[in-house]
């Protein structure tokens, strides 16, 4: 009786607060807290970065815009209790920042599966993948790939395949298969060449990669016109996934003429992804002289009417086929 006499209690947030992990993308310097808010309402799980968590005036908006409801009305004092507490022991998780295989670890990492050495892994409720010892996530959103990991795979398609597409649908195919293991080839060889799909209009160019798409999980997908596109967007389309085919399509301008006009594509700039080496390079936002320069880690296929206009060098490392 005396202690509720003398005391009082005041709400201070209106759902738990849960830390699960922490999680850093080692690239960009950039970190974030995993946790878990749980109301009457349910659950839901986010991430909190590190300035946020020491400043109520910036994690209040955080919360409410990440579940509807929520209030943080504490001080600066009460949260540094709470984190203090929710701190100790917490365990890191790897990142990668794009999707498909990560060399460093020999995995593939995808959306909602993980394979490992011949292994299905799935996302666990905390959103990660433990393999073995290692524990890891994607923290790329884009692309969504739909991975069938629980039938039998099923061929049945391959022979109206090949009465239609014959020997060079084939190549196209092969092709395609080793864009799955292009790191690993490139540890081996040092290089693994571009693709050049040319062919008139009609010739079936976009049938043909929506089809080899979908047998890679995406469906209703083409590629991307780098004309179309913002040099930054091109150029995390090229960064997004690993051991996968970056498609690019009607990248070619040309007047009446014939003549390359300002707008086209200039394809001397992927020559350096013949071998996995970057491709862009650019300035960390620091006050120091750090760049991010990521290796390149997938396939290029390029699709289009006309054939590449491009320096000798950069067609040497092109496979080319013409519909």
């Amino acid at each position: 009786d005396f202690i509720h006499q003398t005391s009082t209690t005041t709400e201070i947030l209106n759902a738990r607060l849960e830390a699960l992990y922490f999680q850093r993308n080692e690239t960009t310097d950039e970190s974030w807290y995993f946790v878990r808010l749980t109301t009457d309402k349910g659950d839901r799980q986010t991430t909190l970065t590190g300035d946020q968590l020491s400043t109520p005036a910036k994690l209040k908006p955080r919360l409410l815009s990440v579940f509807s409801g929520i209030l943080w009305s504490g001080n600066a004092k009460q949260l540094d209790i709470i984190i203090r507490q929710q701190m100790e022991g917490l365990k890191e998780v790897k990142t990668t920042d794009f999707i498909g295989y990560a060399k460093e670890h020999q995995a593939y990492i995808f959306n909602d599966l993980a394979f490992f050495k011949g292994k299905v892994v799935n996302k666990n409720d905390q959103d990660y993948y433990k393999i073995g010892r290692l524990e890891i996530k994607s923290l790329a959103i884009s692309p969504t790939l739909s991975i069938n990991a629980e039938n039998p795979p099923n061929f049945s398609w391959w022979p109206n395949y090949y009465r239609v597409r014959g020997t060079y649908g084939t190549i196209v195919l092969a092709w395609w298969l080793g864009s799955y293991f292009a790191e690993q080839i490139r540890a081996i060889d040092r290089s693994f060449p571009f693709f050049e799909l040319v062919g008139q209009a009609g010739a079936g160019k976009s049938r043909l990669l929506e089809f080899l798409w979908k047998l890679s999980g995406r469906e209703d997908y083409e590629g991307f016109d780098p004309t179309k596109s913002t040099k930054a967007a091109v150029y995390r389309e090229f960064a997004q996934i690993a051991n996968l085919p970056v498609c690019l399509i009607e990248g070619d301008r040309n007047d009446n003429a014939g003549n390359t006009t300002s707008k086209s594509f200039e394809w001397d700039n992927l020559k350096d992804a013949f071998n996995g080496r970057s491709i862009r390079s650019r300035g960390n936002k620091n006050n120091g002289n750090d760049t991010y320069s990521p290796p390149f880690r997938a396939a290029i296929m390029i699709s289009q009417n006309e054939d590449i206009q491009a320096s000798e060098a950069m067609l040497t490392r092109i496979v080319h086929v013409r519909l």
